[in-house]
């Protein structure tokens, strides 16, 4: 029959409506995919304000320097605040809904010190953005994957077909800032007759007024909208857990003692149980995956065997932003073009994103996923190793085209995938301490590598370490892939 502990056996034949609510912030109802939907049009809102500004930094900025500074410090007070983010969302006066709003209340501070930047007024709000972002990120990733579990149980889908839609939806739906972002800056820049980065001469500080006037303005509407998300903090906290272990007992002692009787399972019930229905041998099954072991799961087999992974994640995002745009975009095609092969990159990320929703239905497809990604950034870097310069022909436009493709799309897996990984190996319940560490050390491997970039090694330099961080993190996948299937998460 097998331990009731590892694996319990039930029917549920009382399912919650399709439609079901949730209370939010203001009082209304809301059902899961229409929190989806609302946290992704937020972070919409307010990152095509941040990637705009980040891409922005290095060549509006005055003062020699201070752009690529304060950049610097936002990543590496995002590697504190990401470690930080566990306990601030899961404070019951906090929770993901409010920690996420204070933090972009955070951005919305640098992108006003861009009103007047200097030392004195980029660097502590780049601090205090850095600071903020660990619990943005943190409270989403939590979020999201808590209303996947809440949609599955509502609908009857899989749960691990929802943590995989739900996080490809969002990440598709956030990597646009990317296309939307560049071109945000792009226009409004362009209606003032300035090309950044041009030989024309510094853009007239007025109109960096108002480019940052307008990015202060989505940062804010962004802000102001994750307050009509459902509030999962706050009050109810001891008594639905003891309705959970009353619910758990329940189901042991039917396993142990005879069939049970029909009833509903919560999908977070037990300490992070999943619920799996209709698809095959597990219908109906609550599987209770274990917790998290060590200080933010740092003890825990299931995560630090994704190190590798998420390392690579950081570097290659911090690559495809620096060292990419400075050393293959910008000598062959000029400044001016930086912004539309990054919308490129953008458009690629999009695309990748959503079909890792589509091929996403375990930890087993997710992994498919990740190799799809390693062989696209391979692919990559391989044909910068090749051919590291180009020039401004149409040919050669259409091949740096092509790369930022593939860099694109292999950050659209990467990112894509490891937060459907989380949710799958760690319930909602325990995944904050593991999403705040996905943070964390990508935080600390981009930060890494926008530091190797200005100290002036070459290209060819910073492709081989990437090389060989990205076969650590395919060889360390077979292990975290063994971690989770022995905790019992959906393959």
């Amino acid at each position: 029959r097998g331990s009731p502990v590892d694996r319990l056996r039930c029917r549920p034949s009382v399912s919650m409506d399709a439609h079901d609510t949730r209370t939010g912030g203001g009082g209304s109802t809301m059902a899961p995919r229409r929190a989806l939907h609302i946290v992704s049009a937020c972070f919409v809102l307010a990152f095509c304000a941040y990637n705009g500004t980040q891409n922005l930094m290095s060549s509006i900025v005055t003062a020699p320097g201070l752009g690529s500074a304060s950049v610097g410090a936002i990543y590496g007070a995002l590697v504190v605040s990401s470690a930080a983010g566990k306990w601030v969302i899961e404070r019951p006066a906090v929770g993901a809904r409010r920690g996420m709003a204070a933090g972009l209340l955070c951005y919305a501070t640098y992108m006003a010190a861009n009103l007047y930047p200097t030392w004195s007024t980029l660097m502590p709000t780049a601090v205090i953005l850095g600071l903020g972002a660990g619990t943005v990120w943190v409270g989403q990733a939590s979020f999201v994957t808590r209303q996947a579990e809440r949609y599955a149980a509502s609908d009857g889908v899989p749960i691990a077909e929802a943590v995989g839609r739900f996080n490809s939806f969002f990440y598709a739906a956030f990597m646009t800032t990317q296309v939307f972002g560049n071109l945000v800056g792009v226009g409004v820049l362009a209606a003032a007759g300035a090309c950044v980065g041009s030989s024309g001469g510094q853009t007239d500080p007025g109109t960096v007024r108002i480019l940052f006037c307008v990015f202060l303005a989505l940062v804010l509407a962004g802000g102001g909208g994750l307050l009509l998300l459902p509030d999962d903090a706050g009050g109810s906290g001891d008594t639905k857990a003891k309705a959970k272990a009353t619910e758990a007992n329940a189901l042991l002692a039917a396993v142990d003692g005879g069939a049970p009787e029909p009833r509903r399972a919560e999908p977070d019930e037990a300490d992070g149980a999943f619920l799996l229905s209709d698809d095959g041998d597990v219908a109906g099954t609550v599987i209770v995956i274990p917790p998290p072991v060590g200080w933010l799961g740092l003890g825990d087999a299931r995560l630090v065997a994704l190190l590798p992974l998420i390392a690579f994640f950081g570097i290659e995002q911090s690559f495809s932003a620096g060292a990419f745009t400075a050393h293959v975009v910008k000598p062959a095609l000029g400044e001016c073009w930086v912004g539309g092969v990054m919308a490129c990159y953008g458009a690629a990320d999009v695309l990748a994103a959503l079909v890792m929703g589509r091929i996403v239905k375990g930890t087993r497809s997710c992994g498919l996923g990740f190799f799809m990604g390693a062989a696209l950034n391979c692919a990559a870097m391989v044909a910068l190793l090749l051919r590291p310069s180009y020039g401004d022909s149409a040919a050669d436009l259409t091949a740096v085209l092509a790369i930022a493709a593939a860099l694109g799309a292999g950050d659209g897996v990467w990112n894509a995938g490891l937060s459907s990984w989380i949710g799958f190996v760690f319930s909602a319940k325990h995944a904050t301490g593991p999403f705040g560490v996905w943070k964390s050390f990508s935080a600390a491997g981009t930060a890494a590598f926008f530091f190797i970039n200005a100290s002036g090694v070459e290209l060819s330099s910073m492709l081989w370490i990437m090389m060989g961080v990205l076969a650590a993190a395919v060889a360390s996948f077979p292990v975290a892939y063994r971690a989770a299937r022995g905790s019992g998460a959906p393959l």
